[in-house]
């Protein structure tokens, strides 16, 4: 049985960042291997780390959401405030062998709720294109494709190979 719950504690978010390194290293590697973009990838870890440590993603604006199954952590879905009514998916993952068992689904669905109970009207995202079966998830929750946001954290050269996309609630 899988729970999802909102990350409490020095242990949970340990957890957080082992899911945000392995994340982050398999997403930027993949991306140097298709796009042949030189990312630093250190930059990128210590920024979302910094994000982690300063509570972008907690209560009561955000939020950081674990998965776990028979104790063990599966996955991982953030959310924090970009605007006033809008906030930002970020980091939704699913370690390889939990897949397949609808837990991306789960911290999604439990991720809207989250943001209709804060109240915001909008939910942003930014996805690499090769995230194929995450653009399904998304869209299969009424998220739409949009034009690029000027919160996005991608630099220039790389917002060509990013999908953006917006749910209003």
């Amino acid at each position: 049985m899988v729970t999802i719950y909102q990350a409490q504690g020095k242990e949970d978010l340990e957890h957080a960042c082992e899911l945000f390194f392995e994340f982050l290293t398999w997403a930027i590697e993949k991306s140097k291997e298709l796009y042949n973009e030189d990312i630093d990838i250190d930059k990128m870890i210590n920024h979302s780390m910094s994000e982690i440590d300063k509570g972008i993603f907690s209560p009561p604006h955000g939020r950081l959401m674990l998965a776990k199954e028979e104790g063990q952590t599966a996955g991982i879905a953030c959310m924090k405030k970009i605007r006033e009514d809008t906030c930002e998916i970020k980091r939704i993952y699913v370690r390889p062998g939990y897949r397949g068992k609808k837990i991306g689904q789960k911290l999604l669905d439990q991720l809207i709720q989250s943001v209709k109970e804060i109240g915001y009207s909008k939910i942003l995202l930014d996805s690499a294109r090769f995230m194929k079966e995450a653009h399904s998830l998304y869209r299969s929750a009424g998220f739409k494709e949009i034009e690029i946001y000027s919160e996005t954290e991608m630099t220039e050269d790389f917002q060509k190979h990013m999908v953006y996309m917006e749910l209003k609630l």
